[in-house]
């Protein structure tokens, strides 16, 4: 018996310009060239082999590409995307490596018209309300908007925890196990090990980890579910040898939606929670809503979200609509376009808004 591989891939470009302003300050436009407008460009192979007794083994390799440049994606990764090894059947799907984690699935796989790579409102809004942007000064908190922020003393997967992006993602390391389905009802588990313990001397701290889950049920055209996950990140050692606290952060979405056959709604409410070393603590409550309307070969697709930190005068929303035409099963033309708007509000003074908007039209095809 020999293993079948399938080589598949998706291409996705676009032009467009881009434009940035704070309150009355124009920071100008710039003319692009991009890829990942719709989704994320790849290239990858999967294969199975038939091991008997309804048993089967797996692997898949995915890489992202930057189509406009000719680069690898994911920071340079090889197969930054997906990495996996794993094995199926009736029992389910279990599989190591590299790839999605459970909670990803369920809120870009689950809302699919609400996330759309460079046209997505939802993941700008929810990256500028995460709560481990707060900082306290005097006993007044603040949240920075930086992009490059990073939490201080924490890492996860070998490397520096970003605070820009609202959680993680691609898991390393990661186990994962995706149940069958029963009727319309699935859910799925993971861990990833940090395998970032740290040791000043002769003390150890704790190595960082991730666990998640999803559940979601189909029933006709109504889909429910929820997802979960906790990432906890290996604590610090001062030179001294003194152990600290793990920094945590929690993410909790649920999601409703139905299909009207003439009319797709999604919608998403997001808890975020982030806990640091010395105990503090800061939460978020984030929203979307989206809609798909097919009309023949033409797909119209709109989308707000919203979101705000607890205790903090700080909220951002954004917005955002596209016009897909397909030229045939593989190849679709759009046009889009997504604002975004950060109202960076200090304790008694209001700051200029931030905005930033994207408009462009691209081609994408799958293959």
């Amino acid at each position: 018996v020999t293993t079948q591989v399938e080589v598949y891939g998706r291409i996705d470009l676009f032009a467009g310009i881009e434009k940035d302003n704070a309150g009355s300050v124009d920071a100008g436009s710039v003319k692009v060239l991009n890829s990942g407008g719709l989704s994320g460009s790849r290239l990858g192979f999967r294969g199975s082999e038939d091991l008997g007794g309804g048993l089967r083994a797996l692997f898949t390799l995915e890489q992202g590409i930057n189509v406009d440049a000719g680069t690898l994606g994911q920071s340079g990764r090889g197969w930054g995307r997906r990495a996996v090894v794993g094995l199926a059947g009736s029992f389910g799907q279990v599989e190591l490596g590299r790839r999605e984690g459970a909670y990803w699935d369920f809120r870009n796989g689950f809302v699919a018209v609400i996330s759309t790579a460079e046209f997505d409102p939802v993941g700008a809004v929810f990256g500028e309300t995460n709560p481990a942007n707060v900082s306290i000064s005097g006993g007044v908190k603040t949240s920075s908007t930086s992009t490059s922020l990073s939490i201080s003393n924490t890492s996860l997967n070998g490397a520096s925890a970003s605070a820009s992006g609202d959680y993680l993602s691609r898991l390393d390391n990661v186990i994962r196990y995706t149940s069958p389905r029963w009727g319309g009802f699935q859910f799925a588990v993971d861990h990833a090990l940090g395998e970032d313990k740290r040791v000043v001397g002769g003390s150890q701290g704790k190595a960082g980890s991730v666990t998640g889950m999803s559940a979601t049920d189909k029933i006709g055209g109504f889909d429910a579910g929820l997802a979960h996950q906790r990432e906890e990140f290996r604590s610090s050692i001062t030179s001294a040898g003194v152990v600290q606290g793990q920094a945590q952060k929690t993410v909790t979405a649920f999601g409703v939606g139905y299909n009207f056959r003439f009319l797709e709604v999604a919608a998403l409410a997001n808890l975020d929670e982030y806990t640091a070393a010395n105990g503090a603590r800061e939460k978020a409550k984030e929203y979307a809503i989206g809609v798909s309307v097919p009309l023949g070969n033409v797909t119209l697709n709109a989308m707000v979200a919203r979101g705000r930190i607890d205790g903090v005068a700080n909220a951002a929303s954004g917005w955002g609509v596209q016009a897909i035409y397909a030229l045939s099963k593989r190849t679709d033309l759009y046009a889009a376009h997504r604002a975004n708007t950060d109202d960076n509000i200090a304790a008694s003074t209001r700051s200029a808004r931030v905005k930033d908007s994207l408009t462009g039209v691209g081609m994408r095809h799958r293959f």
